[in-house]
Formats: structure tokens, sequence, C-alpha cells
């Protein structure tokens, strides 16, 4: 079976996007999941992510890391997403849609860039220790644990990332986030991801999650620019973090079909 697709990007995190009403018939598994996401063998890529028509809004989407979990939302490749549905001109340069934390609202801001509204972040948990380092939880749709690094301190991202992500502290996992403040408006940000279970070249939503528990301990500007290791994510926010947007780089790289039957 021919399985028609598009790979794109966010500031370096890449996904395999499906529309749903142009596929044919199949079983999107677990398994499947895993092959079209395969590197080696199969298309590659960070996620998964399928978009079908809805009744109340402009579309649907899921996302499903790399080894076929699904998530409730990945802010990078929405952003992707918004590309490429106005590319096909399936929306205008403004659309609402529904994803597994809740609506969204999508603007394109050119050929390049796009702005995403964010599900308004709020902490999951008082300060919690873990592996010489202590963080905050918090949910900016996605589920991220925030730890704040020393500008010049360099550790080893991966290692500890999956330590944490695999504690006791997090008996379902968590997202992972280094960040470091550069100065009043611009951080970085470095994020180890469950699922996917490596260091990201992006993640939209463990940026936004840095961004609002910087802004709170250091008094931070509102609007924020964030540097990582992809590229640089802008985000801008009201003082009470409940009309959150944020903006990036999103590039469709090709559409192809691939045959389902040789992964």
């Amino acid at each position: 079976m021919l399985l028609p697709f598009t790979k794109a990007h966010g500031t370096g995190n890449h996904f395999i996007i499906l529309y749903l009403p142009e596929c044919p018939n199949f079983d999107l598994t677990e398994n499947l999941i895993q092959k079209l996401c395969s590197v080696h063998t199969g298309i590659g890529a960070d996620g998964l992510i399928t978009v079908n028509q809805h009744e109340q809004y402009n579309y649907k989407m899921d996302y499903y890391n790399n080894d076929g979990t699904w998530e409730t939302m990945c802010a990078n490749g929405a952003r992707c997403v918004g590309m490429l549905l106005n590319q096909k001109k399936i929306i205008n340069t403004e659309a609402e849609f529904l994803t597994g934390d809740g609506e969204h609202k999508i603007r394109i801001i050119d050929n390049s860039n796009v702005e995403l509204s964010i599900f308004p972040p709020k902490y999951m948990s008082d300060e919690i220790h873990v592996e010489n380092l202590s963080g905050f939880s918090v949910n900016s749709g996605a589920k991220h644990f925030v730890i704040e690094i020393e500008k010049n301190q360099d550790l080893d991202w991966h290692n500890i990332g999956q330590k944490i992500r695999y504690s006791k502290y997090f008996p379902e996992g968590t997202n992972v986030n280094f960040v470091k403040l550069i100065n009043n408006n611009t951080l970085s940000v470095i994020t180890y991801e469950k699922g996917v279970e490596s260091i990201m070249q992006s993640c939209g939503s463990g940026s936004v999650a840095a961004a609002y528990h910087m802004q709170k301990k250091h008094n931070l500007d509102y609007n924020l620019n964030i540097q990582v290791r992809g590229g640089n994510l802008s985000i801008s926010t009201d003082t009470n973090w409940e009309k959150v947007w944020l903006k990036g780089e999103a590039k469709i790289l090709f559409s192809a079909h691939i045959n389902i039957e040789q992964l």
C-alpha cells in the first residue's frame, strides 16, 4: 500500500505528517509508527502527526512520538501542520484546531514562520531535587521538568536527562528541560524528550515551560527569545500567562509516498 506523507521540521524538530483525508484506509499501529520514524529503514522523524477533518474546528491533530506513544501536544509539529495546510489551501492564514490538550489558534506569518497559541502553563509540583539538581514540573500542554543551569555550565545532558525522565518522581515519565539565563529577554533551552529518548534540536512546549518558570523566577520580559539547538523561537504572553504565543520557523521539506508493506 502506498501511503502519502509529508516531511517537515520546526527549528530542527522533524516530523512525518499524514493528512488522513488523502490516505487510503490503513491501520496506524505503534509498530508502524516506529517503522515509519526509523532513521535507518524508514522515513526518519522525531514523531508522526495525523491530521483529520473536524466538525467544529478547521482540523484535528494527533501527535505520536517515534516510539509509537501518543502525546497530548507537540507545538513545533503543530506549527508545521499549519504551514502544510496553508500551502494546500485547506486553511487560510489563521485557523483553529483541536489536539490532545484542547483547542489552539494558529497564524501563518510568512512562508517560513508560524505562530501558535499555547496551553496556559502551570506548575504541577513544588521544587523537586533529583540527580543533584533541582527543578519544577510544569504543564505547558505536555509535562516538562524545568531545571535552571548556570550559563557556562556543561553537563552530560543525555545521561542526566534520561535518569531524571525515568526517576521515581515521575512514574509516567517526563520531558526534561535544562534552561540557561542569557539576559533579561533571552534563554537557552536544551530538552531531553521522553518517547524520543534523545536530546532534541528543539522542543516548543518545553521552551514555553522553561520560559514560564524563568520569567516568574527572575521577573523577565514577557517577550522572550529562546535559543535551541535547531535555531530560535520567540514567546510572547500577557502578564497572567493566559494568552501565550509561540513563534518560529516551520519548513515543509517534501511530500512523497511510501510502500508501508516494504517496511
